[in-house]
Parts: structure tokens; sequence; C-alpha cells
């Protein structure tokens, strides 16, 4: 009986150092301001939870850098380390930052969601887009996911030109 309970509390010791007490290598380097250390601890905590492999997280407050951190791994093998040199996908997060571009632009009375494109670009109304509205292209549909048939080359669609030219035709 005795036995049983001593490997009854190593066990729980055990399991209790594995999962709950913090101690995971995150591989988290950079820089926190003072009064913004809670922020480290949360970041880490999702690498120590498994919510993510890999990420870097940058925070402004006032027009100064107070957090500049990058943590976790880069392969799933848990091998590469993610660095500050890390590149990061960021598919559509762009997306959230026109949103509210173009809300303080129509906040301001720069434009409003009912105007028509041609107003702002008068060569959008090629190829019968005239009455494509703002809010057409704000919720996606203006009916031009993407680029159609364009042999763009890498440099093309590089170019602002380029692109806004093909868009125009389209």
């Amino acid at each position: 009986m005795r036995f049983i309970l001593r490997g009854s509390v190593i066990l729980c010791f055990t399991i209790s150092f594995l999962f709950v007490l913090p101690g995971v290598n995150c591989n988290v380097g950079g820089i926190v301001q003072n009064d913004w250390e809670s922020l480290r601890a949360l970041f880490e905590q999702n690498f120590q939870n498994n919510v993510d492999l890999g990420a870097p997280l940058a925070v402004y407050h006032r027009g100064k850098l107070v957090v500049n951190l990058w943590g976790g791994w880069f392969d799933k093998q848990k091998t590469k380390p993610y660095d500050n040199d890390t590149l990061q996908l960021v598919f559509s997060t762009p997306k959230g930052l026109v949103a509210m571009t173009i809300a303080l632009c129509v906040q301001r009375g720069l434009l409003n969601y009912t105007d028509k494109v041609i107003k702002y670009w008068p060569e959008y109304g090629q190829s019968d887009k005239e009455n494509t509205t703002v809010a057409d292209v704000m919720s996606h549909r203006a009916g031009l996911p993407a680029l159609r048939n364009s042999n763009l080359s890498t440099h093309e669609y590089l170019d602002w030109y380029s692109v806004i030219h093909k868009l125009e035709k389209q």
C-alpha cells in the first residue's frame, strides 16, 4: 500500500510539473517596456498551451514601440526557432486595416459608401463596372475576386500601375 501511495504521489508531481508549471521552452525573445510585462506572459502562454507554433507581436502605444516579441518555432518538429528575422505570412490581414481606413475616411466625410467608385477612380468604370459602389468593393461584391487572364511577370505584378490598369480593364 505504501508503494502504491508513493508511486501515486510521484506520478501526480510529475504530471503537474509537465503540464501545470511553466517552463516550456518557448524561445521568446525581444523587448517589453515595464508596464507591458503582462503581455509577455500571455504571449508565452500561447506557446505553452499550443495555441501558436511561432509568432511575432509588436505593440505601439502613443507612437512608441512598447512590445516587440517573437517566439516559438518555425517548424512543427520544433527544430528551427522563430526569431526576429522570420518572415510571416499575413494572408488577409490588410483587409482589416483597409476597412478601418475607409471607415475613417467616411467618418471624416472624405468619401461615402454609397458613392460610385468612378467618382474617385474614373478609369475603373470600364467593362460595365461603372455602377460599382464603394460598399460593393468593401463587401467583396464588386466582381473582382482576382486578376483574370493576367500573365503578369513578378516584376509587373509588383508594379502598382500594371495591376491597376489590369483591374480597370477587366
